[in-house]
């Protein structure tokens, strides 16, 4: 049996395999799959794939503590976003750069971000940067209550863990505790473990 290549739109389903494995924590395989899903989408024109490969290549070198790495990632991701007019893409793109920055301690740099661009959980990132948990939580209920409303599961995923760590700052251990239980369980159909991991070890 001879066993073809993959041909280059499968790009989309490796990158989905990626992104999947990577939340389950298994990152030499979303390593893998990003890898050959960035190898085919080259082959083709105007796709957002390279876009999500980088910004997924940012996550694992962060994993690794490489931030110089994660960097040049976070810069690919944009460059080529620029160069192919993917503009929708472009807030995926801020809240990379946020995330990196905080990670850094450079808010100055995160207030310059999302100067032109509205990225709801933001303002909470910056609060408990800075480690003020009562405004975070302030800016916090609003948008949970948004979500709830609208039924936008992935996003109330991560207004939780958000929550949960202000209240930890908080010192209000049993409420954060409360908050990651309803997070577990909207966690739990898909597997998520990453998401936890990556909002810090306490959290995690």
């Amino acid at each position: 049996l001879i066993c073809k290549p993959p041909l280059p739109y499968a790009c989309g389903a490796l990158i989905g395999l990626a992104q999947i494995s990577y939340e389950q924590n298994k990152l030499k395989t979303a390593e893998r799959y990003n890898l050959q899903s960035l190898k085919l989408a080259q082959q083709l024109e105007n796709l957002d794939t390279p876009i999500l490969c980088h910004l997924l290549f940012a996550h694992l070198s962060v994993s690794r503590g490489d931030l110089t790495g994660a960097g040049e990632a976070i810069r690919s991701a944009e460059h080529y976003a620029r160069q192919h007019e993917i503009s929708y893409r472009f807030p995926d793109i801020a809240n990379a750069k946020v995330k990196f920055y905080i990670q850094q301690g450079m808010i100055e740099k995160v207030v310059e971000v999302t100067k032109n661009i509205e990225l709801p959980l933001v303002d909470a990132r910056i609060s408990i940067a800075k480690g003020d948990a009562a405004e975070a939580l302030a800016s916090l209920e609003p948008i949970l209550e948004e979500m709830r409303e609208k039924s936008w599961v992935a996003e109330m995923f991560k207004v939780l863990l958000l929550q949960a760590r202000a209240y930890l700052m908080l010192g209000e251990k049993r409420q954060a505790e409360k908050v990651l239980e309803d997070a577990l369980v909207l966690a739990k159909p898909g597997n998520l473990i990453r998401s936890f991991i990556d909002e810090g070890p306490e959290i995690a």
